[in-house]
């Protein structure tokens, strides 16, 4: 496994961590540590605290580097941290920044410009008179009396340390507000002299408010002046002051100093004159904004308070801005808003216009699980709604469908109106009807068609009443794009009407399952559909381009449909091996020739026994004599073998013999014992039959693996193939020779002569009444999934790196969280050799754990 994939599995082992003491585990794990803390890559770090204060305690300086690169949020070109992320991050930093650690210190200030000036200086606020790191030979108080930076020296004005604050007066004192300046002359007066202090600075570049009340406090020696001038513009006075200042390119950093604000000040400032967006936007970020200023400052600015605002009240609903600009803002605040305070109710009965409602609820939330919640709530409701509003009358919906475009209220509303009659009946036919996006083409609908499909998903029980009724475009949106029914197969299987059968081939997320049920139905348009869909197996692709039909009392060959032959033509990738192998098209076979190998001999033959019983024995003879040019490969498409052999079946006088001469060689080529005996025949090139596109008979395989097991360079060659089954992969994982590797490996790190208890394979044994629930039943589905996952699958590394990317992240981190408690947490022994092992091992996450608790107890 990469360093990639170790560091992340690294990450969920630690964020899954229960409460603990990590001074152990931190010694014990050294140099695993250095190796792998620093910035995400992929996800964010979710560090318990007790495992940074154990690293900072270690005063290892790669440690603690390592430990700040942690705080920081991944690239977001190559992932998108969600809300717990981003909280993650914020933790850990206000615990670095808290330590007031000197390391810390070098490292942010010298490096990282991502801490904001809130953490900088409550870092700088939180450091150490007594702490060498600080103020010993070469400590960071030497460091930042030789700074001149404004960005350096402008947390400092918090700092305690002797000399710190006046530095930081007197070298950047043209770049520092009042507030600032006023708050450097305090930590002066507190911390660094006094009084003496105080009268010793040159005050003729100081701000005129601040040179004032300085002068008050130097004439009468009462700090009194200064504190008040300090409290008046650290708080809400000077926020406000600051906002108005659009030079000030740090008013949000500068808005985030203030833990609380007089926010009726702030609604009055906002009364007198509006603030730009900038300030609009630090305002309503903060999640202690009432509802009735975010509502004022909404009057102003409503698309940066529906894009920004921390909390999303429901009285913002009730007076959009009009035209485009309205509807785009209430799509967004209906994106941000589940979750953020705005319920499923507050958007059916008070969210105008009803069309951009509709449309921007269409999609589940992805992430939080508290806007999953709040959609569902909405969902629900609403097919509640429709059931009894509009039911299963077609004319009703062509009502509805009509009166959406040009409809103000809300979706309440939209619905009564049709319910009692209202709204004018459109022209015969179905509202806005459209045809079916070109073949090869996806269009996922957008506008009213979003907000129509929004009402179709949430009523499943008026679908069918619905369906003969709707034009094509609005079948394909509902098929293509629409909450999954698995009675669409059925009802697209019966019915006469293949129009939903081709809708419904169009959908980008058909398992294998599904494309094989609309295959049976032999239609050559739904056909082309399916060939496009990812799920698609080898085996499907080749019989989908062979034109050979499923019913074998149709006799007759399916014609390939012509617009996914021209489609294809034009395609110069997207090709796998055995796509050309039956393909029925002279033309179509030679274009995907040239774009991908058809490796090994028996396949080649197949492919052409297919040409010359389709087209005759010219096809064949034209095939292998034809210069095909390859575009990504440069030799000639077909082996020196296969020519031999063909040029001698098409040399043979009767070319009858000829042909079953040609079967036989290529059935036998094709047997299962052929495939066996050529795995059994383990040379050191024999990976080159994995690499071929023969049609694999994996239930022949695996029983002859169970009657004798193939080797470790058999099953690793099988499990290359794409189409190879998980009971495949997971034996290559276990087989006896790799759990050999990690034993003798972990052997050798415990220095133990003993061997190691080895689990029954997919099962871990938890300790009595540690509440683990490997292969229990579970009642959520997804944790219930991941349980299994980690249980079963194998290799444990490669399973923890797939937490971050599914969907069920938090219930695989649950689920992870019960392994631990069980097996690791408190055992820092266990956690040592777990983490050292983890490269390795080739077991399951639960065989891991369990394996490490075992050897430790």
């Amino acid at each position: 496994m990469s360093t990639l994939g170790n560091t992340t599995a690294i990450q969920e082992l630690l964020g899954a961590a229960g409460p603990q003491d990590w001074a152990r585990q931190v010694a014990g794990l050294d140099d695993v540590l250095r190796a792998v803390l620093g910035p995400p890559r992929h996800s964010a770090w979710r560090l318990p605290a007790e495992f940074a204060d154990a690293v900072l305690a270690t005063e290892d300086t790669a440690l603690v580097n390592g430990l700040v690169g942690a705080a920081a949020l991944p690239p977001t070109a190559l992932h998108q941290p969600s809300e717990e992320e981003r909280a993650a991050c914020r933790a850990l930093r206000q615990r670095l920044a808290a330590s007031g650690h000197p390391g810390v210190a070098r490292q942010v200030l010298h490096r990282d410009s991502s801490w904001s000036l809130r953490e900088r200086r409550t870092l700088l606020a939180a450091a150490r008179p007594a702490d060498p790191g600080w103020t010993g030979i070469g400590g960071m108080v030497s460091w930042l009396l030789q700074q001149g930076n404004t960005r350096v020296l402008r947390p400092a004005v918090v700092c305690a340390l002797p000399g710190v604050a006046r530095h930081a007066l007197e070298r950047a004192v043209g770049d520092l507000l009042p507030a600032e300046q006023l708050r450097a002359l305090w930590s002066v007066y507190e911390h660094d002299g006094g009084l003496p202090a105080l009268r010793a600075l040159p005050a003729d570049e100081l701000r005129p408010e601040v040179a004032e009340a300085l002068a008050g406090v130097t004439a009468s020696g009462d700090p009194a002046p200064l504190r008040a001038a300090l409290a008046e513009a650290e708080g809400t006075a000077g926020a406000i002051a600051e906002l108005r200042d659009t030079s000030l390119r740090l008013r949000a950093e500068l808005l985030e100093l203030r833990a609380t604000l007089d926010w009726a000040a702030v609604a009055e400032a906002a009364r007198e004159q509006p603030f730009d967006e900038d300030a609009t936007r630090a305002l309503v970020e903060r999640k202690d904004c009432p509802e009735e200023v975010g509502v004022l400052l909404f009057a102003a600015h409503p698309a940066v308070v529906a894009e920004y605002a921390a909390r999303l009240g429901p009285e913002l609903l009730a007076a959009p801005p009009a035209g485009a600009a309205g509807a785009k803002t209430v799509r967004v605040m209906v994106r941000r808003g589940f979750g953020r305070g705005l319920s499923g109710t507050d958007l059916l009965e008070r969210g105008t216009p009803a069309t951009a409602v509709l449309e921007a609820a269409r999609q589940r939330p992805a992430a939080p699980e508290r806007a999953r919640v709040a959609w569902d709530g909405f969902t629900a409701r609403l097919g509640e709604l429709v059931e009894d509003r509009i039911g299963t009358d077609p004319e009703r919906w062509r009502v509805l469908r009509a009166r959406m475009r040009s409809f103000k209220g809300t979706v309440t509303e939209l619905l009564d109106e049709v319910a009692g009659g209202g709204g004018r009946p459109p022209k015969p036919g179905w509202p806005d009807s459209g045809a079916m996006p070109e073949p090869g083409r996806s269009a996922s609908p957008g506008g009213v068609r979003a907000a129509f499909l929004t009402l179709l998903n949430a009523a499943p029980a008026c679908q069918a009443a619905l369906l003969p009724h709707l034009d094509d475009r609005t079948l394909y949106d509902l098929f293509a794009h629409g909450t999954w029914r698995d009675a669409w197969l059925d009802h697209a299987s019966a019915a006469a009407d293949r129009r939903y059968a081709v809708a419904l081939a169009r959908r980008g997320s058909l398992d294998a399952e599904a494309i094989e049920r609309l295959m049976r139905l032999d239609e050559p348009e739904v056909n082309a559909q399916l060939f496009l869909r990812a799920s698609a197996t080898a085996p499907q692709r080749e019989r989908l381009l062979s034109g050979r039909p499923f019913d074998p009392a149709r006799g007759t060959p399916l014609p390939l449909d012509p617009g996914l032959v021209e489609h294809l033509l034009r395609r110069s990738g997207g090709w796998r091996p055995r796509d050309p192998v039956d393909c029925a098209d002279p033309r179509l076979l030679r274009h995907i020739l040239r774009h991908i190998r058809v490796r090994g001999v028996v396949p080649q033959l197949r492919l052409l026994l297919n040409a010359w019983e389709r087209h005759g024995p010219a096809e064949a003879k034209a095939l292998i004599e034809e210069k095909l040019q390859p575009v990504t490969y440069s030799r000639n498409p077909f082996r020196r073998e296969t020519k031999a052999a063909m040029k001698k079946l098409l040399a043979a006088e009767d070319p009858d013999s000829a042909l079953v001469e040609l079967r036989r060689k290529v059935a036998e080529g094709e047997s299962a014992a052929w495939q066996i005996d050529a795995i059994r025949k383990e040379a050191w090139d024999n990976a080159e039959l994995y690499r071929e596109a023969h049609p694999w008979h994996w239930d022949e395989l695996w029983k002859e693996h169970q009657r004798e097991p193939f080797s470790v360079m058999s099953l690793a060659g099988l499990v290359n193939i794409p189409e190879c089954p998980d009971t495949f992969r997971r034996e290559a994982a276990r087989t006896e020779q790799a759990r050999d590797q990690w034993r003798d490996d972990a052997f050798s790190r415990l220095a133990s002569h003993l061997p190691l208890p080895e689990p029954p394979p997919g099962t871990v044994t938890l300790p009595s009444g540690s509440g683990g629930t490997a292969g229990a039943d579970l009642p959520d589905p997804d944790r219930a999934r991941w349980s299994a996952r980690l249980a079963n699958d194998v290799p444990a590394e490669n399973v923890l790196t797939q937490i971050a990317d599914d969907s069920a992240a938090d219930s695989a981190r649950q689920e992870l969280a019960v392994l631990l408690r069980a097996t690791l947490d408190g055992n820092p022994e266990a956690w040592v050799l777990a983490l050292r092992m983890l490269p390795e091992f080739s077991g399951s996450v639960a065989e891991l754990l369990g394996t490490a608790a075992a050897a430790a107890s």
